[in-house]
């Protein structure tokens, strides 16, 4: 392996230090990837870190992009394999690296500095446009930077949340025990880089005074971090006792201390969106004239909280959240739901597609099944489906896992709940949601999260989304397409199978939910020879404990667990309950799962015409779906087709007798007589026929709720159904036989 080389320039002088401290996170994160990598820093000597920096390279008497001539000469003579430019440079000194032989990646993070990025005379000299700026703040490009992307052709775009230095725990723990910090009960103000800014301007005096009023009036340790310049001017002077006035720290133990804080003040740099990636109740005050829309857009989404670049209201603020904790916890929980990540992993994993083979570490050239395979779920944003659910299950396996780095994208309907995407969100699934009110709009929006993300498996679940998602793999041109079908029967028009017949031929492996669904694309036409049957599973654990409630011992209840759709036939159920009302028998019915208002409104007037109104519980949609089933003696499933009955699954793991519609998808799961009961479908008789038996025959019920839970329990498990899909997605791969 050669070693590489990079250089880095990033805007530098008098003023702040956000970009500096941006591109040390990156190259620490390089030399950790590259122990042997030669980095080289070109920074103005003025600026007040530029004796500290621990990088060689060149020292200019004026800003980088000022000093164009002997920038160029020193990238003509570096000629490194990357030159990142944060936030400076000239078209001259690009094309400069480009005739060394260098890549060239710009970086910007603010409006000005990303307009440059996107002239288009720069872009035919750019490799890469790595944009750190949170996608909630416009990090992804707009509709006019789209258009010019597809016009160029060029560079690629890589989103950068925010970047820092590793926390390393002992450093922290060291200077907390150097200061007599405890975590948790201590407050940490910074201002930054704490350059100089607008004449007469001094925002870091504002903290530092902020800081000292906070020590006069309150028990806790407050401590104010400024830099090196600033510290000397403040040394000898009087302060509160309980002021600890530190001077500049690096980076990462510089986070490690606000991330430990009770509370903490900070400016709106990039030291606001580092700060908040750890989660600490937060004031931020702007420091320079960009920094205020930044915070805002924070504010508004309530994880920070705004203060003017003033003294006395910034302590205010502060000793507010010190006296609320209430107050502090939902900030806490606001940021968490920005979902904000260290950028540096992505970064180098960016230069890398940057280097040439020659330059990766033995262990990525040689190790490839070392490599996690990145594997992309688009799938429907309803929620009212087993397919979310599967994918949803299937992309949290793989972050258990160290095999695979999975994605969940969701296609955004007019129903989809957003507790449902904030619950996703606070539980750290790694999620993205593309448009849904065209066709076109979800192909082009997930086009672009798969050039960003750069999968090497898509995997398109459920009708209409296997369309539309293949469609944007292709465009990407990812390596490897898989769709999974789960329903037996969909609205497939002629078109739209033809769509679906075109794309087969372009697609690794068509996956099945059941034999049934299998039987019912190859009756599509679809190319037999590329499928495979992977049953959906359950989770297993809610119903660890079902054998502890013995049937006879619960309520002789009916259960089922069922969106109210055209799909499932209520309707027949609640005819059966009709007929068995009239033989003497009256069971309580309750009917779980959400759906439209017209179809229940339907489901209610008929209960109330067949005089069963009152044994009928339209529950809509329940969290705790097992505790419901162990409570009752029997579950059914009436419906008219299927893919894999997940309810009637669980049914069956909840130790309840079960009861299904004969039909594809079902068929595979009951035996009937064995574990369960057939009927016909749209059968009312039948349907009361096997109610009575199981209510009238205890002994009998009992018998084919054992097998059923045994069968549910061993061949419906979700751990079997990850498995399956883990290993399709290793062979596709190549990771595996």
């Amino acid at each position: 392996m050669r070693a590489p080389r990079f250089v880095f320039v990033p805007v530098s002088g008098p003023g702040g230090a956000g970009e500096y401290h941006r591109s040390l996170a990156i190259a620490r994160g390089l030399e950790q990837r590259w122990p042997d990598a030669r980095i080289r820093f070109v920074l103005n000597r003025h600026a007040p870190y530029a004796a500290s920096v621990p990088y060689p390279g060149l020292q200019l008497d004026d800003s980088p992009t000022r000093s164009s001539a002997a920038v160029e000469r020193y990238l003509r003579q570096e000629r490194a394999d990357v030159v990142i430019f944060d936030s400076s440079g000239r078209l001259a000194q690009y094309r400069a690296a480009c005739a060394a032989g260098s890549r060239v990646v710009y970086v910007s993070s603010r409006p000005k500095t990303r307009w440059k990025g996107f002239r288009l005379r720069r872009m035919r000299t750019l490799d890469q446009h790595w944009i750190a700026q949170p996608r909630f703040f416009g990090g992804e490009p707009n509709a006019y930077e789209r258009l010019k992307l597809r016009l160029m052709g060029r560079p690629e775009i890589v989103i950068l949340d925010t970047l820092h230095e590793p926390i390393v725990a002992a450093e922290v723990q060291k200077l907390q025990q150097q200061l007599g910090l405890e975590p948790g009960r201590y407050v940490v103000l910074c201002p930054g880089g704490g350059g100089t800014f607008e004449p007469g301007s001094d925002p870091a005096r504002v903290f530092v005074d902020a800081a000292a009023l906070l020590a006069a009036t309150r028990t806790e340790p407050v401590v104010v971090v400024v830099s090196p310049r600033m510290h000397a001017e403040l040394a000898g002077q009087a302060w509160p006792a309980s002021l600890k006035i530190l001077p500049h720290q690096p980076n990462g133990r510089l986070l490690g201390l606000l991330r430990e804080a009770a509370v903490a003040a900070v400016n709106g740099g990039s030291l606001l969106l580092q700060t908040l990636a750890q989660g600490v109740p937060l004031v931020a005050a702007p420091i320079a004239g960009d920094q205020a829309a930044r915070i805002d857009a924070c504010a508004k989404r309530g994880a920070v909280v705004a203060a003017p670049l003033d003294a006395t209201a910034l302590s205010a603020a502060v000793a507010a959240l010190l006296d609320d904790p209430a107050a502090g916890a939902t900030l806490r929980a606001a940021a968490a739901q920005l979902t904000l990540r260290n950028g540096v992993d992505t970064a180098t994993d960016a230069v890398a597609r940057l280097l040439g083979p020659e330059c990766l570490p033995a262990t990525e050239q040689a190790a490839d099944v070392q490599a996690p395979v990145r594997v992309l779920h688009f799938v429907t944003g309803g929620f009212s489906g087993g397919a979310t659910q599967v994918a949803i299950a299937l992309v949290n396996a793989a972050r258990l896992g160290t095999r695979m780095t999975p994605l969940l994208v969701l296609r955004r309907k007019r129903h989809t709940p957003a507790a449902r995407i904030d619950e996703l969100r606070r539980d750290g699934v790694p999620m993205r949601l593309v448009a849904g009110w065209s066709h076109s709009a979800t192909i082009l929006g997930l086009l672009r999260i798969c050039r960003e993300f750069k999968p090497d498996i898509l995997v398109a679940h459920g009708f209409s989304e296997h369309l539309w998602g293949r469609y944007a793999g292709l465009l990407a041109r990812v390596p490897h397409l898989v769709q999974v079908e789960h329903n037996t029967r969909e609205r497939y028009g002629r078109w739209r199978l033809m769509q679906s017949r075109w794309l087969a031929t372009r697609t690794d492996r068509i996956v099945g939910c059941s034999e049934g669904v299998r039987q019912a694309l190859v009756a599509q036409g679809l190319p037999e020879q590329r499928m495979q049957v992977i049953p959906n599973g359950i989770r297993i654990q809610p119903f660890a404990g079902s054998a502890e409630f013995p049937l006879p011992a619960r309520a002789p209840g009916i259960v089922m667990v069922a969106r109210l759709s055209k799909q499932k036939d209520h309707a027949t159920l609640l005819r059966a309950l009709a007929l068995l009302a009239s033989r003497g028998l009256r069971p309580e019915l309750h009917l779980a799962g959400g759906g439209k208002a017209a179809f229940r409104k339907k489901l209610q007037l008929l209960a109330q015409s067949l005089g069963i109104d009152a044994q009928v519980n339209f529950l809509g949609v329940i969290r705790d779906v097992p505790a419901l089933l162990m409570a009752n003696q029997i579950t059914v499933l009436s419906t008219h087709y299927e893919g894999m009955p997940l309810a009637l699954i669980e049914g069956m793991a909840a130790g309840c007798a079960v009861i299904g519609t004969d039909v594809p998808g079902v068929r595979e799961v009951i035996a009937d007589g064995v574990d369960g009961r057939l009927v016909r479908e749209s059968d009312p008789a039948a349907m009361a026929d096997a109610l009575q038996m199981l209510l009238e025959a205890p002994a009998y019920a009992s018998a084919l709720a054992q097998k059923g839970r045994e069968k549910a329990l061993t061949q419906f498990s979700r751990e079997r159904m990850n498995q399956d899909y883990e290993d399709l997605f290793m062979r596709l791969a190549g990771h595996g036989d």
